[in-house]
Parts: C-alpha cells; sequence; structure tokens
C-alpha cells in the first residue's frame, strides 16, 4: 500500500472506532447510562427517547463495523454522514456556534467528521479492509460492488 492509502486507512479506523464508545453506552452499560441517554434524548423533544437511544446505539455500532473495519465503507460513509446530520440537527447543535466545547456542543466536531464520513462514501475503504479482501478474492456479488469501492 502507498503512503496515502495507510494515511487514509489509520482515518478510516479511526473514525469507525471512536464510535465504539458511543455505541456501547447506549446498548450495553447498564440502566444508569441508559437512563442518561434517554433523559437526554426526551430533552430534544423525541417521542419514545428509548426506541431512539437504541436506535441510535445501533447506527453507532453499525458505523464502527462499516467504517472500522472496512465492511460495505462507500454505504457506511452516506449513511453516517446521514446519521450524523440528522443528531446534529436534533441536538441543536447548528444553534450553538461553531466551537464545539460551546455550551451544549457547537457543529465543529458533527461536521469534520461527517465530511469523514462522506470521504469515504466516495473512494471505499482501500485494500487493508474487509471490502480489500473481498475484492482480492473475487468474493463480491456484482450488487454489492458499488457500495464498497476499494479505489476512488
Amino acid at each position: 500500500m502507498s503512503t496515502a492509502e495507510w494515511q487514509l486507512t489509520l482515518i478510516r479506523l479511526y473514525i469507525g472506532f471512536d464510535l465504539v464508545p458511543h455505541a456501547t453506552e447506549k446498548l450495553f452499560a447498564g440502566p444508569t447510562h441508559f437512563e442518561a441517554d434517554v433523559k437526554a434524548f426526551a430533552g430534544f423533544g423525541l417521542p419514545v427517547p428509548e426506541f431512539f437511544v437504541i436506535l441510535g446505539g445501533f447506527c453507532e455500532l453499525g458505523i464502527a463495523i462499516g467504517l472500522g473495519l472496512g465492511l460495505l465503507t462507500r454505504l457506511a460513509g452516506y449513511c453516517s454522514a446521514l446519521y450524523f446530520l440528522i443528531a446534529t440537527l436534533i441536538g441543536g447543535h447548528f444553534l450553538n456556534g461553531f466551537i464545539w466545547v460551546n455550551p451544549g456542543g457547537g457543529w465543529e466536531f458533527p461536521v469534520l467528521m461527517t465530511v469523514m464520513f462522506v470521504t469515504f462514501s466516495v473512494r471505499g475503504a482501500g485494500p487493508f479492509s474487509i471490502d480489500g479482501v473481498l475484492a482480492e478474492k473475487s468474493r463480491v456479488p456484482a450488487i454489492l460492488k458499488p457500495l464498497m469501492a476499494t479505489r476512488p
């Protein structure tokens, strides 16, 4: 792999696995954390916040798998960007200014992550990924190839 491919691989691994603690907090950290998330989601005005906490946890787990492992990476990139855009809108981050450390969190971090997600939705994962291994072994159904391209 080239230096650029290694660089993109490290970025992909980091942003994918950055979502692991977010997902595990929502799905596996126990009732105390779950109830705190439910309270936060209820504060956003979401109906049935318990459902949305679980949905958010599964979305974040999907991001970790899709981007972190490089599985159906282009699809994961599109879905991740959409998830972050929706979460940023619901969380009111666009109303809190740019800087992430502003009270309530600004839009700096979510937009940075969204740009990274879009990058991988266009480029794919590269050779050091599940997509790359499957493509190398020619074990990819034709319908899935556009969702997991490993080259630009």
